[in-house]
């Protein structure tokens, strides 16, 4: 009877998952380094379950997706990361450049014109926002809009 206690234990124990949410992201950023983006997104998974609020893991995944071409969940990732932080500018610019791929144009600059309103952008220099403008000029020459 002894044996089964002390199997039931090393089961439960090993079975246990002690990393953190940190070191998940941690290792994902090892494994987007070697450009294994599917390897980062699984560990990025467990990283926002155990921290569902983890905006970092969110653009982080949202990023490996769009590098594996899938702008549809990397934008679901986005606006999950945005509804955590609204005015983040990094989140909003990576918004429009994924409406940008998928040729809707009109998101794009709405969420061209949030980053250049965003808090963040406020406290940069003039070149960050010159450079953000340089990116936003060809939606606007697309559309015809100002």
């Amino acid at each position: 009877m002894k044996h089964y206690y002390l199997i039931f234990f090393f089961l439960i124990f090993y079975s246990c998952d002690f990393i953190t949410e940190e070191e998940y992201y941690s290792r994902a950023l090892n494994h987007e380094g070697k450009r294994d983006y599917q390897g980062a997104i699984v560990l990025l998974d467990k990283a926002i379950a155990r921290k569902p609020d983890y905006k970092d893991a969110f653009i982080f995944r949202g990023y490996c997706k769009a590098q594996m071409g899938n702008i549809t969940e990397s934008t679901i990732d986005y606006l999950k990361a945005l509804k955590l932080e609204p005015n983040n500018t990094m989140i909003l610019s990576n918004l429009a450049i994924n409406y940008n791929d998928i040729s809707n144009f009109e998101e794009g600059i709405k969420y061209y014109t949030k980053a250049l309103k965003s808090k963040y952008l406020k406290t940069c220099d003039a070149t960050t926002e010159e450079k953000l403008l340089e990116i936003v000029s060809p939606f606007f020459l697309k559309t015809g809009s100002p």
